[in-house]
């Protein structure tokens, strides 16, 4: 029954967001066709985030996306995530660690300037664990929590195909319990090539 569930979600989401392609007008229609003749290469953009960091312990993401232009102002693609964040509390020698992996699919629809909207369904699969100063495993948790991130961004180009974006999303099936987000509100920052 869970894998009817995860299906079904990730065909909702692709329905979702493979819409957004169908907003065009025929301004765009026409601009499309002098894009027609561009080669599938010239049409993929490539981009995601990249961080890392340190407070008494690690945080590593990678999230890398291949998205394809289906028009020039419309965006549709993939991503996989990982996250791994390790943290130490100085004070009762507990270790933290939480290592996230999933797969998510998105949209993103042009809307003037350099803003645009963005829809993204994404499926994280992540294991908790609290361990003490022997390495002792206190609590393990392994949970799977969809996601449905609505929201903008704004980007911009460096030349070259080169740009950065910022986005910011709002989870519409966050739970506080099985989300490795601390918030419903995610925001991102990222570069990408190809636009």
């Amino acid at each position: 029954m869970n894998n009817i569930k995860k299906y079904s979600f990730l065909l909702f989401t692709l329905l979702l967001v493979s819409s957004l392609s169908f907003a065009q007008t025929a301004e765009v229609e026409e601009d499309n066709s002098k894009d027609s003749e561009k080669s599938i290469l010239d049409k993929l953009v490539f981009g995601g985030n990249v961080g890392i960091g340190y407070s008494n312990g690690w945080n590593i993401n990678l999230s890398p996306t291949i998205g394809y232009k289906v028009t020039p102002t419309t965006i549709l693609g993939v991503g996989v995530t990982y996250i791994h964040s390790d943290f130490r509390n100085p004070w009762d020698g507990l270790r933290w660690t939480q290592d996230v992996t999933g797969a998510r699919v998105f949209g993103q629809q042009l809307l003037f300037g350099n803003l645009y909207a963005h829809a993204e369904g994404e499926y994280l699969t992540f294991t908790a664990k609290i361990t003490d100063e022997t390495g002792r495993i206190i609590d393990k948790r392994e949970i799977q929590a969809p996601g449905l991130l609505l929201g903008g961004g704004y980007s911009t180009s460096f030349g070259y195909g080169l740009g950065f974006t910022f986005e910011v999303l709002y989870n519409v099936l966050y739970r506080a319990d099985t989300s490795p987000y601390p918030s419903p509100i995610v925001f991102r920052g990222g570069l990408m090539f190809g636009f």
